[in-house]
């Protein structure tokens, strides 16, 4: 229901809602026929949720550009913590400057401020990598902390089940030796 409102009336549709609300009581107080109030209301209505939509869709689109370059910027963040993920290097807080990232994703998304299948277009394969890769650290910052990246179970159970939909005959975790893959093409991004 929050979603609902929160993506089908944002401020710009709700002052076109205004001015049709506006309208029709003018009507009214003019004795219009019943048929132009209520075609006004509709209207009224239907533009809101039109005008609305479209701004939400731009916001949405706008925070994950903002994502994506943030996401490149984090490219020698991405290796150092690749490597630390793999064994060959010691850097907890190049892995936590990753986490952070999907945590602030995880933090959009769950506050109805992404789409939801444009952050598993975008950032799917690196969620599940670095959810999966570091799921032990994930659970020990939660458990100890509470609200310590919060949001990335959250996260990751989202891009499952968009993934679980797109393509239901593909395992949802990724098999240790794709991680360790994965890792590896990170690692060596640079």
């Amino acid at each position: 229901m929050i979603y609902f409102f929160r993506r089908h009336f944002q401020r710009e549709g709700l002052s076109i809602l205004l001015a049709s609300l506006l309208a029709a009581v003018t009507a009214i107080l003019q004795n219009a026929p019943v048929y132009l109030i209520l075609l006004l209301l509709t209207f009224g209505v239907f533009l809101c949720v039109f005008i609305s939509q479209q701004s939400w869709e731009e916001k949405s689109e706008t925070r994950l550009d903002k994502l994506d370059d943030r996401f490149a910027g984090l490219s020698s963040a991405r290796v150092a913590a690749a490597l630390h993920l793999l064994g060959k290097k010691e850097d907890k807080g190049a892995v936590e400057d990753v986490i952070d990232f999907f945590e602030d994703v995880g933090f959009h998304l769950k506050n109805y401020r992404l789409e939801q299948n444009e952050v598993y277009h975008r950032f799917a394969h690196y969620i599940q990598i670095y959810y999966e890769s570091a799921y032990d650290r994930i659970i020990e910052r939660l458990t100890a902390e509470g609200d310590t990246w919060e949001h990335l179970p959250y996260l990751y159970t989202a891009i499952l089940k968009v993934k679980a939909k797109r393509v239901p005959s593909i395992p949802q975790k990724l098999p240790s030796d794709k991680l360790k893959e994965f890792l590896e093409i990170e690692a060596n991004l640079l």
